[in-house]
């Protein structure tokens, strides 16, 4: 039998005994051809040839290091999606081919295809000396200079296990993605893995899809208690580390669970990507976007980073998907996610994310898009949304932060200095998911008419922007004790109708928008939006409530051929690409607040200030 023969026989086996559908095979999108790791060779046990791919990014301080290994009949290009993202998160890798394997994502399996030709053997057992070869060329090269991570995929995940139990100098923890006792038609005795997991003295991860939990587990109780991690998925899953492929739905809590794992390695570098929990005080400059396209280069972001915001937020088309085919909209994700200048924002600043039609999924779509849940998914994956995170249980995307000066990330803290320091809270509204249709102007339009554009006010009271469980979330929230609030609605809220998508074409919800910072007595409330692709200040008056201010920051990259009159804005518009601020003085007695468009030269091109007792509800 040829080695192609060989291999694809070798397999089938496999994925009859686990379960892996042999349409995992198909390549990933082109995106992986942008991936360029380095290329290396180093000897096994028995001299023959190894090839691996070294993931490495430029940063000048130790980093730890992750030996990547690969599942059955499978190669090093299990990882090229992978690997970027452990460099992202602080790690350096090296993605082996062992000589037990073939061909996936494009990548051929080289020290299989040599093996073969040498006539040597090819089975599991036989990679254990190409794993064990390539720790010590990491340690011996000078390649790891912090600690070293083995990682397996199926059986090169027993294999780590067994490694891990066996030569306890060799690693400083080991990743288990679908273990089991793959050895047992190879003469090893039934629980030959468990008994070398029993030895293990390093922090062990154990992964598994649902359908391999009792497989996997024997070997996670095996594992002293002290240093085992586990993670068991219950939505969709998949066999080995294709489970954090981007491509596949339910990547994200994988990626939680792993990252979570890894945290207590991670070095302290600029290229981790940053949450809310990294925000260790109040903060005072928030940054905000919306309108960026995902196939456009995007310079203003490296703008946001230069002007060092404690947070930057999404207010939707954060790129533009408008498709129901949901491995089109995760690639389109994916684009975004690899361009530098948004890598370098996520490494720099706290992100937080709402959506628009386009990244929901279709133009002007609201609770007719049938996708919904699929897109949502991809949504809190790409954004990394927490998997305990309450946005992810409930229908729609909505959430909210708070924020204070003693508390901000740092869960435990209450004492009277943490009360009665000032509190941000951080409202992210959901304006798609709940969307009754909007009411369509005739065409063409009566002369004379008030209207414009593609929509009318409709002032039906049945129909809902936020949905009535959004709403109920929605009073409790700003029933909360809070000193400044700011909502962040996709689309804008305090201007001038103009026939475009906003708070305007359904009047009855816009009315009871206000009546409920009103009736909850909601001091500090300031809008945010986008959608329009130009920026400008609106604010707009209420009886028996402060004036509302919304600032419109829409064109990291859009921009639109003209600006609707607004009689409600302060200052002029601003049609190139842009993002706005929100600066806060927190050490006044009566805080200022900063509203502002800033252009990607970094100059201000509109700016409003208002005093925190300015935003007051009248008593």
């Amino acid at each position: 039998m040829n080695y192609t023969n060989r291999c694809l026989s070798v397999h089938m086996l496999t994925c009859l005994l686990i379960g892996i559908p042999l349409a995992c095979q198909a390549q990933e999108t082109s995106d992986l051809n942008r991936v360029n790791p380095t290329p290396v060779t180093f000897p096994s046990q028995d001299g023959l040839s190894i090839s691996a791919d070294l993931y490495t990014s430029d940063a000048s301080a130790p980093r730890p290091f992750i030996v990547l290994c690969h599942q059955a009949g499978w190669s090093r290009g299990e990882y090229r999606k992978i690997a970027p993202r452990l460099n992202e998160l602080g790690f350096d890798c090296l993605a082996l081919d062992q000589r037990s394997g073939n061909e996936i994502n494009g990548v051929a399996n080289e020290t299989a295809r040599r093996a073969t030709e040498k006539k040597l053997g090819t089975g599991y057992l036989d990679a254990e000396q190409d794993i064990l070869a390539a720790l010590t060329y990491v340690q011996k090269s000078g390649l790891a200079h912090g600690k070293v991570i083995l990682w397996g995929s199926s059986y090169s995940a027993s294999l780590a296990l067994k490694i891990a139990g066996e030569h306890p100098d060799m690693v400083n923890a080991v990743l288990a993605f679908s273990p089991g006792e793959y050895f047992v038609g190879s003469g090893k005795p039934k629980n030959w893995i468990a008994e070398s997991a029993a030895k293990i003295k390093v922090p062990a991860f154990v992964t598994s899809s649902k359908e391999e939990a009792s497989r996997s587990e024997a070997l996670l109780q095996a594992i002293p208690a002290n240093y085992k991690h586990s993670f068991l998925p219950t939505g969709q899953s998949k066999h080995g580390s294709s489970a954090l492929w981007s491509q596949f739905a339910g990547n994200g809590p994988y990626w939680v669970a792993t990252e979570k794992f890894l945290a207590p390695f991670q070095a302290s570098l600029p290229s981790q990507v940053l949450g809310t929990s990294d925000i260790q005080s109040l903060p005072s400059k928030i940054a905000f976007g919306s309108c960026g396209h995902q196939d456009k280069p995007q310079p203003i972001l490296n703008t946001v980073v230069s002007e060092r915001p404690d947070l930057f937020i999404y207010l939707g088309d954060n790129i533009y998907g408008d498709t129901k085919d949901m491995t089109v909209l995760r690639a389109k994700y994916e684009t975004l996610g690899d361009k530098p200048e948004f890598r370098q924002l996520r490494s720099s600043v706290p992100v937080l994310s709402v959506w628009d039609d386009h990244d929901y999924g279709w133009n002007d779509a609201g609770k007719e898009y049938e996708f919904k849940a699929e897109s949502k998914e991809i949504f809190m994956d790409f954004w990394r949304v927490p998997a305990n995170s309450e946005r992810r249980q409930h229908p729609g995307i909505y959430g909210a932060h708070k924020f204070s000066q003693a508390v901000a990330g740092a869960p435990g803290n209450s004492s009277s200095a943490a009360e009665s320091s000032p509190v941000l809270q951080i409202i992210l509204l959901d304006t798609r998911t709940f969307r009754d249709p909007l009411s369509l102007n005739p065409k063409p339009l009566p002369e004379g008419s008030p209207l414009k554009n593609e929509y009318q006010p409709d002032p039906d009271p049945k129909k809902t922007l936020l949905g009535e469980p959004q709403w109920q979330w929605l009073e409790t929230e700003l029933r909360k004790p809070a000193d400044v609030r700011i909502i962040c609605s996709s689309i804008q809220f305090g201007h001038e109708y103009n026939g475009w998508e906003s708070w305007t074409n359904l009047p009855t919800e816009q009315a009871r928008m206000a009546k409920l910072i009103r009736d909850t007595r909601a001091n500090g409330v300031v809008f945010i939006s986008g959608d329009v692709h130009w920026g400008e200040i609106s604010r707009r008056p209420f009886e028996g409530l402060y004036p509302l201010y919304d600032v419109t920051a829409s064109g990291l990259t859009e921009e639109w051929y003209n600006v609707e009159p607004n009689r409600l804005r302060v200052g002029e518009a601003y049609r190139d690409n842009h993002f706005g601020m929100i600066e806060i003085d927190w050490s006044q007695e009566d805080p200022l607040i900063i509203l502002q468009i800033i252009d990607t030269a970094g100059k201000s091109r509109n700016r409003h200030e208002v005093r925190l007792s300015d935003l007051q509800i009248p008593r």
